[in-house]
This record gives C-alpha cells, structure tokens and sequence, in this order.
C-alpha cells in the first residue's frame, strides 16, 4: 500500500498505547479508532487493485489463498502487523544502539567481531525487552506460588522482570555479548510466539544495528542529556540524545 510513513507511525503509536490504556482515557480510544478507520480507508482503495493485479505482497497473498481471508481478516491482520511490525523494531533499534553506546567494551568487540551481531540482537530483546508485560485473564481457577487466584482475574506476565531473572542469568542487569546462550521470552512462547521473530532478526540485528553504527561515525550519546525509557506493554526508548561527525 503507498500510505506516507508518517500515517503508519501515527496509526502504530495510536493502536499500541491502546493496548496498555488500562487508564480508561478516553482521548486514547479514540486515536485508536481513527488508527483503525485510516487502515480500513487504505485497505478500501488498495484491496480492488491486488483483486486485479496479485503480486508477491502480502495483502495480495490474502486475497489470493487457497481459502482467502475476508476484508475484516485481513484488516485484522494488517492492523496487528502495523502495529507491532513498526514499534517493536523501532524500539529494539534504539535499545541496540544504547546498550552499545552505554557498555564501550561491548561496541569495541562487536566492531572487531563483526559476526556478533546477531548476539547483540539477542542480547538486546533479553536486556530491554520491546514487549514488557504481557496481560492475560485466567480462564479457570488457578494457583500461582501459592496464590489462589479466580477465573476472570486480570494478571500480568511480566516479561522484562523475566528476561533478567538472576535464577537464569548471571548478572541479569548487565548487557553482554559473552553471555552463555540463553532462552528468553522477549518473543514470547508456544501458541503466542512472534511469527515476526525471524524478520525482526534480520532486519535489525543483521540490518539496521550495523548500519546505524557503521554510518553514524563516532556516535555517543549528548553529555547530560538523559535517554529516558517509557511504557509498560510495549517498552522502549522515548528519546535518543545523541551526536556523530558529519563528513
């Protein structure tokens, strides 16, 4: 679809913090649901077009399956894919690059071991994971290190507390490429992991992460400016001070 990239960062922003609006605010549903009617007008005008020209897009391999979706199904679909395909990266980039910007010794091995990477990446969604809580409601009865718990309770799995777990990681507080593989949740797991994951792997430890640091010549961050992080679902960098060479 050509939609201007600032639509779909403002539509993303808009469903995601919905997510977590456990606040009730008002001013929040409603961008939401101009999110969502932006996304139902694109699909509108586009959809005839892939109807009529099928290509290797996603949309149109839809519309074009042995048993195609409905407009609703792929509405559905494409607002989850704008949502998360576009805030999670984002904040996974930023968080890359301030852990490298913060741990010095880090930035110095990744440079002389270039096939690191992928670790960094890893290290990353482990250290600062974009997902920091995921919200559920029991559907039975259950009992949780010996606390009852009713069906119908809201609970809240908190991912990032998980991904720094000292049972699992020796000194979980630290970002580090020399850190024995280990599984973390930053993807979730089972019936609910990302099928994101491997596009995220490429695109950001493979791509972006590289490119950033590769380009940005000699970047660090702006002494006394403060990288201030935010949100409690969705978790990331609210700003990013920082300064290169040009030329």
């Amino acid at each position: 679809m050509d939609v201007p990239p600032e639509d779909l960062a403002e539509w993303s922003q808009a469903m995601i913090d919905a997510t977590g609006n456990y606040g009730d605010d008002t001013e929040m549903w409603a961008r939401a649901d101009r999110a969502r009617e932006g996304t139902r007008m694109a699909l509108e005008k586009w959809i005839p077009h892939y109807q009529n020209n099928p290509d290797h897009s996603m949309i149109s391999s839809m519309l074009h399956a042995d048993d195609p979706l409905s407009f609703d199904e792929i509405w559905a679909n494409v607002n989850v894919i704008i949502s998360g395909g576009l805030n999670e990266p984002r904040d996974a980039i930023l968080s890359g690059v301030y852990a490298l910007l913060t741990h010095p010794d880090q930035r110095a091995l990744v440079s002389k071991k270039p096939e690191l990477w992928a670790k960094v990446f890893e290290e990353t969604v482990r250290w600062q994971s974009p997902i920091g809580m995921y919200p559920r409601i029991l559907t039975c009865n259950s009992e949780l290190a010996g606390v009852a718990l009713e069906k119908g309770a809201r609970i809240g799995v908190v991912i990032s507390a998980a991904c720094r777990e000292e049972a699992l990681y020796q000194n979980a507080d630290r970002f580090d490429l020399a850190r024995e593989k280990s599984p973390h949740l930053a993807f979730g797991a089972g019936p609910h992991f990302c099928l994101g994951t491997f596009v995220a792997r490429k695109m950001v430890g493979e791509i972006a992460l590289p490119t950033v640091l590769a380009r940005l010549k000699n970047i660090a961050l702006v002494e006394g400016e403060k990288v201030r992080f935010g949100g409690w679902v969705f978790r990331g960098p609210l700003n990013m001070p920082v300064a290169w060479d040009v030329g």
